[in-house]
């Protein structure tokens, strides 16, 4: 029996390929990602895919807007819905709308797994390895979105010394975690970030300008190391380059 096929739509390019790799540890083949509620419309119309996994929030249309015009385009679609916590409402205004199911990020193998059997399309459940880099991915990326956060208030607050702190805590956290996923680039530019705020604390933020510039490509560069780590691709040059960036050119020399 052929395999079933998927279409992936989320705004995160990381959020797309983590689920991808969930879906083909079960067999299913994926078909097309879409990044906007148009997109996945005009993709299901052209590509009649088995199931379609639906975020909710994204950019234009909104997922629970796409999944309505897909139900009418095809009632029998089968639509699981992958979100957030905290979008309870939308998730029941999505099941209500004919939505087969929801799981929430990050999701054990089991949810998925019940979803996918709903839709008369389970198989074989995710390995250990796999189930173990996507959950680090997400609680990864999750860390690093936090960083982000502390460094687009730090380039508005300039010598805050508790935004440097905890943008150091953040880079030690994620340093720690790659360093057990064995995630060598994700953990190169995490030590490269931490060591930066670390020197930047200590000269009582006299390079902040030019420390929060670097910093905010670094936060650009760990959401690319980590999607390179969720399709098993080896992005280390990269890594490198960037983390002898925030070595030596972040600071000027003494």
């Amino acid at each position: 029996m052929p395999a079933a096929r998927a279409l992936i739509v989320d705004d995160s390019s990381l959020a797309r390929a983590v689920i991808a790799g969930a879906l083909r540890s079960h067999g299913i083949d994926i078909v097309g990602e879409a990044a906007d509620g148009i997109s996945a419309f005009e993709a299901c119309q052209r590509l009649r895919p088995d199931v379609v996994t639906m975020d909710l929030t994204m950019p234009g249309v909104d997922g629970l807007t796409a999944l309505r015009s897909i139900v009418t385009l095809d009632a029998r679609a089968r639509i699981v819905v992958i979100s957030v916590a905290g979008q309870e409402d939308v998730v029941l205004e999505a099941l209500q709308a004919g939505a087969l199911g929801f799981v929430l990020k990050p999701f054990e193998p089991h949810q998925l797994s019940e979803v996918l059997r709903r839709a008369g399309m389970a198989g074989p459940p995710a390995t250990g390895d796999d189930e173990r880099r996507r959950l680090y991915v997400f609680e990864a990326q999750r860390r690093i979105e936090a960083l982000g956060e502390d460094v687009r208030d730090l380039a508005g607050s300039p010598g805050d010394q508790t935004l440097i702190e905890s943008i150091r805590r953040h880079a030690q956290v994620v340093v720690g975690m790659s360093a057990r996923m064995q995630d060598r680039p994700t953990g190169k530019l995490s030590m490269a970030v931490e060591r930066l705020a670390s020197a930047t604390r200590s000269t009582g933020g006299a390079h902040l300008p030019r420390c929060a510039a670097v910093l905010q490509e670094a936060v650009v560069g760990l959401s690319k190391l980590l999607l390179a780590c969720a399709r098993r691709e080896d992005d280390s040059m990269f890594a490198d380059a960037l983390s002898e960036r925030l070595a030596n050119d972040a600071l000027p020399a003494a």
